[in-house]
């Protein structure tokens, strides 16, 4: 496993708890703080910096209030600029970490070679949250080590509203669910009507029996295809919009088609002993309902 590096100009008492926590999920000597156990050369150390990001797996950068000090940043040669830089280029998961809500530096701020990121969407690390908010980065990290190469995650996406990324919560799930469920049960009331005039009109009980058959297969499709179709593209059902979430990988990117049709047929599962598997999202950690564990995916806040 390579390493994750942690940066951080003001914040290195926040980095070294970060670190401690992700350790226990990633092993002591695979999450390291800083450039300076792989610099060993005095005549190249950017070539140092840029050569452990292009191994590494993920690159967190954490902003506090006072991040830009110093003028570090106008140096080509600081080992944080070029740790950055050679993230962007080589497209290495970057995590913009937000601590205590720091905001982000605008781009006129920034030189251009530094500029994408004020793009991102940060990932929060608050003082009144702060093990709750490292177990959730350790979490989205995990992600990045089910495949070799991992392309740019969902912290790319513009911020035009300047939202943070937070998992929702249980009541927001059920909140869309329920609408979810309304108009279900509405499109399958229009189904059963069509199939109670069906069966008025049958001669047979053989005509019935495929009639009931079809209904019922109708209605199994038309649920599985409205979880994957909603999940697939956008990760939003019509329920999630509403209530401003939106369902994603334990990595953050968008599902795959693996990863949609899992969560449909993971819906089954969560249905079992009187739905407990979607009141598993209350409880859990890192509030996952049983579909969610199948399938790997996350419920977050989209605004």
């Amino acid at each position: 496993m390579s390493k994750i590096i942690i940066t951080t100009t003001d914040t290195r008492v926040t980095a070294e708890s970060l670190q401690t926590v992700l350790q226990s999920y990633f092993g002591k000597n695979n999450v390291v703080i800083g450039f300076e156990s792989f610099i060993t050369s005095q005549d190249n150390p950017a070539g140092d910096v840029h050569h452990a990001v292009s191994n590494c797996k993920a690159v967190l950068v954490l902003i506090g209030e006072n991040w830009l000090q110093n003028g570090w940043a106008e140096d080509v040669t600081n080992p944080l600029r070029v740790a950055i830089t050679s993230a962007l280029s080589l497209n290495k998961p970057l995590l913009i970490v937000s601590v205590s809500d720091a905001p982000l530096p605008p781009a006129d701020k920034l030189p251009e070679s530094l500029k994408p990121i004020a793009g991102r969407i940060p990932v929060p690390l608050r003082a009144t949250h702060q093990r709750s908010d490292s177990i959730a980065i350790a979490n989205l990290l995990e992600g990045f080590f089910d495949k070799d190469e991992v392309s740019q995650s969902v912290y790319s996406v513009n911020l035009a509203s300047r939202g943070k990324l937070e998992l929702a919560s249980g009541w927001d799930r059920f909140g869309a669910y329920m609408i979810d469920a309304i108009l279900l049960y509405l499109v399958n009331l229009a189904l059963e009507q069509v199939a109670r005039e069906q069966v008025r009109n049958a001669f047979t009980m053989a005509e019935v029996d495929q009639i009931i058959l079809t209904y019922l297969i109708i209605r199994l499709i038309f649920y599985l295809s409205y979880q994957f179709v909603s999940n697939y593209f956008g990760g939003q059902t019509i329920g999630k919009m509403i209530f401003g979430i939106r369902v994603v990988r334990t990595n953050g990117e968008k599902l795959r088609l693996v990863d949609a049709a899992a969560r449909a047929f993971g819906y089954f599962i969560s249905g079992l002993f009187l739905g407990l598997g979607f009141a598993w999202a209350f409880v859990d950690e890192r509030k996952q309902g049983w579909h969610d564990k199948i399938a790997k995916t996350l419920v977050i806040k989209s605004r």
